[in-house]
């Protein structure tokens, strides 16, 4: 994330910037900025937007987020910001992809981030505004800690993100009224996709990753396509 950063913008946010969360206001200009790093972060990314709009293009369709929408982006998706207002305003929360999978609540974050793309269709949802407001004060929290001089700054950092985390997950579980993929098998696709970040390089077969879901490699196949 450190070396995207500067891409964008020539120096780091913060001296003492660890380079594995960060969060920020953003603007018109900062967003269309992102392009330039188009498929080099590898970064978890939660964009909350409180004023204006922005238009995306994801996986080939167009979307346009407007107050109270947050977009989710996970690492290897394709998306390209295509325009925004002039008065566009919205919080970003970005999380380092390896220092996320290594965390406990990875399984929380494997679960948000691809929870839109099964049971909603997009990677995007609309929050109610009390959990828009609740989810833009944790995000400003994350940026009161990460410029400070608080001794225990990196652990506060990854616990703010794990309570984020929980309060999104529970806004997307009231979202869905009506289950459009059965449990069991949203399960075994979250499992399939928690596993693809650890041992892509080495196995690039199905019947190893079905055998650590212990299900067979036809099964499988079924619900990944």
């Amino acid at each position: 994330m450190t070396e995207a950063w500067m891409v964008m913008h020539g120096d780091l946010p913060d001296k003492g910037w660890n380079g594995k969360i960060y969060c920020t206001e953003t603007d018109a200009a900062m967003t269309l900025r992102s392009n330039e790093t188009h498929g080099f972060m590898a970064v978890y990314a939660f964009t909350l937007v409180t004023e204006g709009w922005v238009t995306i293009v994801y996986n080939g369709e167009e979307m346009t987020l407007h107050p109270n929408d947050l977009y989710i982006y996970s690492p290897g998706l394709a998306v390209t910001i295509i325009a925004a207002s002039e008065n566009y305003r919205g919080l970003c929360l970005l999380a380092d992809e390896n220092v996320t999978i290594e965390s406990p609540v990875v399984h929380d974050l494997v679960y948000i981030a691809y929870l839109p793309i099964v049971q909603l269709h997009a990677p995007k949802q609309a929050l109610p505004h009390d959990t828009a407001l609740q989810l833009a004060e944790k995000m400003r929290e994350i940026i009161g800690y990460l410029h400070s001089d608080h001794i225990y700054k990196e652990q506060i950092l990854h616990m703010l993100y794990a309570v984020f985390l929980l309060d999104l997950q529970n806004a997307q579980n009231q979202a869905i009224t009506h289950r459009q993929v059965p449990q069991r098998v949203e399960e075994i696709f979250m499992g399939f996709i928690r596993l693809l970040p650890q041992y892509f390089t080495e196995h690039h077969d199905i019947s190893f990753y079905a055998s650590s879901l212990n299900i067979s490699p036809v099964y499988l196949s079924r619900i990944v396509r």
